[in-house]
């Protein structure tokens, strides 16, 4: 134990300078980790909630959106002591029943006479009642019976071409290969599951045959996917992400490889595409890639830095931005208050332009006039609060986060046609994550490249609003007899509904 009873008053002060100086260092440390280890509980077993709301009504900061853009209405100026709303104008509308259904419903009529003698009445109106029922699905054998004819004098036979056919001379229709990769990658229904409940409607069905059939749904589906993955990197803007999946490795005993998938997504032309890779280094996105030219939107994973002598602009998230100063909240709540604030109204002029449908040359106007202000007013900020931040915590963390890339968070305001964030491409990616916590894992790396193009499919008709399943069923009946060069007609935005 150190003693003081040599020294001098003023060696004494200054030891124990040091003591204070190095227990206050300890103490910003120890409630550091404090802070790790809290959003490590809360990634495991807490809310992912990121919205941020305001302690109080005045605290919220307005923004006035006050853009004279031709075409585009403004909202009408208020005044009220709460809020405004437009009214509903369902509660003008005769109510059908408990809830509106689509006009696409099969309706079945059944008509209940009374039971009594009406002859000579007079009918004076209808009582309807709903009621919703469901028919499960059932198994159909379809029996193709082609008539023979023999030509006179032995010169042949004349039978009828049997229809396309999916697989050839493969039992399964196409709404059956339709179902069983709907029901495993849509509704994350593992094959030994789609067993049980086939046996239940009375058809014994082998795991290694539904398995088959999904690998040969993939395989017509391939040149499509090829033709999709030309069509994304053609373009000059995309967004990038990826995803963990456990994957079986027959050389790795007793455990599973962690593989990826890189998500490229073109917000123009809506399309995106999944590739699988072994791996999470820099060399996959670096080979698919290296002949793209343009916008690159990412998270801030060190991977991408890579691309900055191919002609590529790096552009990053703000959401990513954002999420640090939402960890930082309980920490320093005056300053992460001021920095959500501001991010929210950035948010603010985005979801006007979004709901106003400007064209990207508006929605440039918007921005130079509305969020670069805000933006240089948060930079100087961060630099002034930065200075005044002797020791890690977590807002010092959030503010070199973002001051590190700051130019890339800032660069969507300069570019119209540039997102805030990479929300959509992280929306592509959540029914990845749902089919980890059901099928569990790939049983090999090929299983999983074929799975990451029935995402892409399936991520899109999401992205459109198309039905999954119809899409399946018409594209798997289609590939095999179209034209590569119209494969455009077989994308999901060209059926759209």
């Amino acid at each position: 134990m150190e003693t003081y009873k040599n020294y001098s008053s003023e060696q004494f002060i200054t030891a124990l300078s040091e003591k204070e100086k190095t227990i206050t260092e300890k103490e910003h440390r120890i409630n550091y980790l404090n802070h790790q280890l809290d959003q490590y509980r809360k990634a495991i077993f807490g809310s992912k909630r990121e919205k941020f709301v305001p302690a109080t009504i005045e605290e919220q900061i307005v923004l006035d959106l006050d853009l004279p853009t031709d075409g585009v209405q403004l909202p009408e100026e208020t005044e009220s002591v709460s809020y405004t709303r437009k009214k509903s104008k369902k509660k003008n509308k005769a109510h059908p029943g408990r809830m509106e259904f689509s006009s696409d419903l099969p309706v079945e009529e059944i008509i209940i006479l009374p039971t009594e003698d009406v002859t000579g009445l007079k009918e004076i109106g209808k009582e309807i009642t709903l009621e919703l029922e469901i028919t499960p699905a059932i198994f159909i054998l379809k029996k193709y019976i082609r008539i023979k004819y023999a030509k006179p004098n032995q010169e042949g036979v004349v039978i009828a071409a049997m229809p396309h056919r999916p697989i050839y001379k493969g039992i399964p229709g196409a709404g059956l290969l339709a179902t069983v990769v709907t029901d495993k990658y849509v509704d994350h229904l593992p094959i030994y599951r789609q067993v049980k409940r086939y046996q239940r409607m009375g058809v014994s069905l082998d795991e290694n045959t539904i398995s088959g059939w999904i690998q040969k749904s993939c395989d017509l589906l391939e040149p499509l996917y090829n033709f999709l993955r030309a069509e994304v990197l053609k373009q000059n803007y995309l967004q990038c992400d990826e995803t963990h999946i456990k994957v079986l490795d027959k050389k790795k005993k007793g455990k599973c490889h962690r593989g990826f998938y890189w998500v490229y997504h073109c917000p123009l032309t809506k399309q995106l595409f999944f590739d699988y890779q072994p791996g999470r280094g820099g060399e996959a996105p670096q080979k698919i890639l290296q002949d793209f030219e343009g916008f690159l939107q990412t998270d801030a994973y060190v991977v991408y830095d890579g691309f900055k002598k191919k002609g590529i602009k790096l552009s990053n998230c703000l959401t990513h931005a954002r999420r640090k100063f939402t960890e930082a909240i309980e920490c320093d709540k005056k300053r992460t208050d001021f920095v959500l604030s501001k991010m929210q109204l950035l948010y603010e002029v985005e979801e006007f332009a979004r709901e106003n449908k400007l064209n990207y040359e508006d929605r440039l106007a918007l921005r130079q006039k509305k969020s670069v202000p805000i933006l240089e007013e948060l930079k100087a900020w961060m630099i002034l609060n930065l200075a005044d931040l002797k020791y890690s915590s977590p807002i010092k963390t959030a503010i070199e986060y973002s001051l590190v890339r700051w130019e890339k968070l800032c660069l969507y305001a300069n570019h119209g046609e540039l997102e805030i964030d990479t929300n959509l491409v992280e929306n592509a990616i959540r029914p990845v994550a749902l089919g980890r916590k059901n099928y569990l894992f790939a049983g090999s790396h090929e299983a999983a490249r074929r799975a990451g193009m029935i995402y892409s499919f399936f991520a899109m008709c999401h992205y459109h609003n198309v039905n999954p399943h119809e899409w399946l069923k018409e594209t798997l009946s289609k590939i095999g007899i179209t034209d590569p060069k119209n494969y455009n007609t077989l994308l999901p935005r060209f059926i759209q509904k």
